[in-house]
């Protein structure tokens, strides 16, 4: 079973203005192990940064569902990443637990990033609430 892992790369990049400067972004990565996470970011940071790059933490998350909007957007709006937490009810015939949830989603902004939180636990969870939408400084996602 795959888990993600959050990990964080430094690497030169251009600004706006174009200066270049060293910065570390984080980087989600679906993964096996450690070994197989460090080798899709060598991959794909080989691919994509042209440069030097320099992997500094590889952490497992917590994250039980993530849902990735962003090679579905059409629209020119960047879509971020949001750390949400919703809790829902879990009753037995012997007592009733609330159970705390964290999910990752994209999305242009926080309204949209609570629309599409709804639409995709309805079908899972149809009783649940949304304690906390926030976004996250993660760059991207590989799989």
């Amino acid at each position: 079973m795959n888990t993600w892992y959050l990990a964080k790369v430094k690497f030169l990049a251009q600004d706006e203005q174009g200066n270049v400067k060293r910065v570390s972004s984080p980087i989600l990565v679906s993964g096996i192990n450690f070994t197989e996470v460090e080798a899709k970011l060598i991959k794909e940071m080989s691919e994509t940064v042209g440069g030097e790059f320099k992997i500094t933490n590889i952490s497992p998350t917590k994250y039980s569902d993530i849902f990735d909007f962003t090679e579905e957007n059409e629209s020119v709006e960047e879509e971020y990443f949001f750390d949400c937490k919703i809790s829902y009810l879990s009753v037995t015939e012997e007592k009733s637990k609330k159970n705390i949830i964290p999910v990752l989603i994209s999305a242009t902004d926080v309204k949209k990033a609570e629309q599409r939180l709804i639409e995709c636990m309805k079908p899972l969870i149809s009783d649940f609430e949304t304690i906390s939408i926030k976004k996250t400084n993660i760059i991207s996602l590989i799989k």
